[in-house]
């Protein structure tokens, strides 16, 4: 249960930042924008009072973050993601505790840079349902916990709520890693066989059984994005602990501090027309989606065609930003935008941040 504690200040009140309103003064006495999207609130809210303290973690090391660091990791997050192949549109499957810090800049990661985050109650460890939510939304991408191994909140067999000292009794078990793994053996390890290319055959590459199946570790650290013909969508699993997994990359790891991909580029496309210095403007919050291409040879000659031009994504207040299931893997409703998705329960401790409030997120 989340403890609100209310200290709205004047300063930013003055400003008129909030949660459903971006400034109350356009530019230039401009139109105003009735809505504002949580980048353009957090950001708002980062230029009045970025050392305000928004919230403590009791239980991951009494952990307290101010606005401007919450901006920073959270764009460093999004920032990471994007660099190692995430785009916008992308799901990105969560089923990490719901009142953690990881989550919370995981949500204001995806409203950063366009992704949508689809959410599993960290109750939920049925590998049969994760793998049903994998596949009904596409999800490129699973967040789960690492070292935590069990769920804060833990309950005894009679229901009852275990406590920090009754944990100590408790048999810890990677749960989340392990639920992954059965629904994708090949996460840790695969094996593979040498190819050779057979003379008899036409000159046809075939497995050289020769020397048999080799054991490779993983995809991670071959530096290869996971592929299962089971699950086509998926590409890179995420645990959040301190320790390397086999096969998994690490939360912390992704952060990109100093990255370029939520800066604007001359000669990106803002709605399809290049942005250029006098005629249009670049907006605020662009992500850049950087050119894809098609490089080949023909008759010796290296040919590069622009297959899609980089383009930026601007994050808007009616993006799709959240869709939500319960620990039975049934959804419930439809996807949210930004403004719907801050009237939900799971997103409480962001709106009440972006609210000018101080939250002390804690376990009941």
């Amino acid at each position: 249960m989340l403890r609100l504690v209310s200290k709205v200040s004047r300063a930013v009140a003055s400003k008129g930042v909030g949660v459903s309103g971006g400034l109350k003064t356009g530019p230039a006495g401009g139109p105003v924008r009735s809505f504002a999207s949580i980048v353009e609130s957090l950001n708002t809210l980062n230029e009045a009072l970025p050392h305000k303290d928004a919230v403590r973690y009791d239980k991951q090391a009494n952990m307290k973050w101010t606005i401007s660091e919450i901006k920073r990791y959270s764009d460093a997050l999004a920032s990471g993601l994007l660099e190692i192949g995430f785009a916008p549109k992308d799901t990105i499957l969560s089923v990490l505790p719901s009142d953690t810090a990881e989550q919370h800049i995981l949500q204001l990661a995806c409203a950063r840079a366009g992704f949508v985050l689809a959410t599993l109650p960290s109750s939920c460890t049925d590998p049969k349902v994760i793998a049903s939510v994998l596949k009904e939304t596409k999800a490129v991408s699973a967040f789960v916990q690492g070292d935590t191994r069990i769920p804060f909140e833990v309950k005894d067999e009679n229901g009852n709520l275990v406590t920090d000292d009754d944990q100590k009794k408790l048999e810890y078990d990677d749960v989340y890693i392990k639920a992954l793994v059965e629904i994708m053996p090949t996460l840790q390890e695969f094996e593979y066989f040498r190819s050779a290319r057979d003379d008899k055959k036409g000159g046809e590459i075939v497995p050289d059984e020769e020397f048999g199946p080799r054991p490779s570790f993983n995809f991670v650290e071959n530096g290869l994005d996971y592929s299962n013909a089971d699950f086509p969508s998926f590409r890179w699993p995420v645990q959040t602990g301190f320790d390397k997994i086999p096969g998994f990359y690490n939360y912390k790891h992704l952060m990109a501090f100093n990255s370029d991909s939520l800066v604007m580029f001359k000669g990106t496309l803002v709605d399809g027309k290049p942005i250029k210095d006098d005629r249009v403007p670049p907006p605020a919050d662009g992500v850049v989606i950087m050119a894809k291409s098609d490089i080949k040879f023909i008759d010796q000659e290296l040919i590069t065609d622009v297959v899609e031009p980089a383009y930026l994504h601007v994050p808007k207040e009616t993006d799709a930003l959240t869709v939500q299931f319960d620990e039975n893997g049934k959804k419930k409703g439809g996807v949210l935008d930004h403004n719907k998705a801050l009237e939900t329960e799971e997103w409480k401790t962001v709106k009440a941040i972006l609210g000018k409030e101080y939250v002390e997120a804690q376990v009941a």
